[in-house]
């Protein structure tokens, strides 16, 4: 989703785009820097491998640049441009489109340009005409995209192939929303992860049990040997009664505030209405459509309000979850380099400390043999040997049982809950 037009300043813009931001995207952004309105801001899916680049600063208009990884790559660029007339505008434009063709084979160029596209008489709309037809490109939209009738925002593109185009007033702003396909081939990062997870149940603790009374009694004069044959027989036997199924989580965020009942009950409104007004097509049912919809987003933030005041109620002595949480509202998603995420990367990272840290060794052995100290040699530490064990009753394994913390580790051979209640058992 490409915007125009945003209005937000630096100094708020982050809180306010992480406040709109669906689950599963991210957004970047460019704000005016100086006077009020403008400001362009482009939102995607998170999977997606995007990039956001410049190609300078040009007075004429505001625009934002970003690439999007795949085989080819492709530049998208959202460009607004104030109404006031400029005559630098065309210069600016065409300076923009000469960096951008010499580099990028595949681009599209989408905005609010503020010309009347559609008037074969105006002058801005035949240079800039030309100024397309001089660099081979296409402009796809035709028809109106403002509540006037005239036709101010376009699609500019090279290389794509575009398909699909819709214009649509949603009601939000005197300027139609514009829809669109694009055809390619983006780098997308998979976000999944698998789950190996084992069914446990009561019944499952019953034919534990049995299964277990059945096995053969372990004995042994080694503790190595019996710790060994004990693990290997009661993983045996929950293999058979309850094995380890693995299944894939899409790891997608949900909003949660979202399945509300009030939000879920003002959303069926907005869809009606909707569905009303698009049916008849009067002014009353238009305007009725604009109210609801302006209602839904009111509820929808107080909802998501309450939410995360709800979870900052929850965790006033946990600072880890509060410092989270404050980071998420706050701050833009950060999201690693694809090609960070390497077995290669991680050991050439963890090389890299290592290093550094016999370097370290070797500087401080080498200031101390010129100064003339002596270095304390230690004491290899001692190594105490357990050698002499006694047997424990059942009584005593038990409570030193119902004593452990309830927290697993994927190398226990039985989740510790589950082994608590069959300790005496096995």
């Amino acid at each position: 989703m490409l915007l125009n037009e945003t209005w937000l300043e630096d100094s708020c813009s982050s809180t306010i785009l992480n406040e709109t931001t669906p689950p599963n995207f991210t957004f970047m952004s460019v704000c005016r820097a100086v006077r009020r309105g403008g400001g362009v801001v482009a939102l995607f899916k998170d999977v997606f491998q995007c990039k956001q680049v410049s190609f300078g600063d040009y007075l004429s208009f505001e625009y934002l640049g970003i690439v999007l990884k795949g085989a080819p790559r492709i530049l998208l660029i959202v460009i607004y441009r104030p109404p006031k007339y400029s005559p630098a505008f065309v210069e600016d434009f065409t300076e923009l489109l000469s960096e951008i063709s010499s580099e990028f084979d595949c681009f599209a160029i989408t905005g609010d340009f503020n010309i009347h596209i559609e008037n074969a008489e105006s002058n801005m709309a035949k240079e800039i005409l030309t100024v397309l037809n001089t660099f081979d490109l296409t402009q796809h939209v035709h028809g109106p995209t403002h509540n006037r009738g005239h036709t101010l925002d376009l699609i500019i593109s090279k290389g794509l192939n575009i398909s699909s185009i819709v214009i649509k007033d949603v009601a939000l702003s005197d300027h139609f929303c514009i829809f669109f396909d694009i055809l390619i081939s983006p780098t997308v990062e998979d976000r999944s992860i698998s789950v190996k997870k084992r069914c446990l149940n009561e019944n499952t603790s019953a034919l534990f049990m049995k299964a277990i009374s059945l096995t053969p009694s372990i004995s042994a004069d080694s503790v190595d040997f019996l710790l060994d044959s004990f693990n290997s027989k009661v993983q045996n036997v929950i293999d058979n009664i309850a094995p380890v199924k693995v299944r894939k989580k899409s790891g997608r965020q949900k909003a949660l505030w979202r399945n509300s009942t009030a939000v879920q009950n003002m959303k069926r409104q907005c869809r009606k209405t909707e569905h009303m007004w698009r049916k008849t097509n009067l002014e009353i049912h238009y305007n009725i459509y604009k109210d609801i919809l302006h209602a839904f987003n009111v509820e929808l933030g107080k909802v998501r309000q309450t939410f995360f005041s709800n979870i900052i109620n929850r965790n006033l002595n946990n600072t880890r979850t509060l410092f989270a949480t404050v980071e998420r509202l706050t701050n833009p998603p950060s999201q690693i380099p694809s090609e960070m995420l390497s077995d290669s990367k991680c050991c050439e990272f963890a090389s890299f400390f290592s290093e550094k840290i016999n370097n370290i060794r070797k500087a401080i052995s080498t200031s101390l043999s010129c100064t003339g100290v002596k270095q304390i040699r230690s004491q290899p530490p001692k190594v105490a040997i357990m050698s002499v064990f006694e047997a424990i009753d059942g009584k005593i394994l038990e409570e030193t049982v119902q004593h452990l913390k309830t927290s697993t580790c994927a190398l226990d051979t039985l989740p510790t809950s589950f082994f608590s209640k069959a300790c005496l058992t096995v």
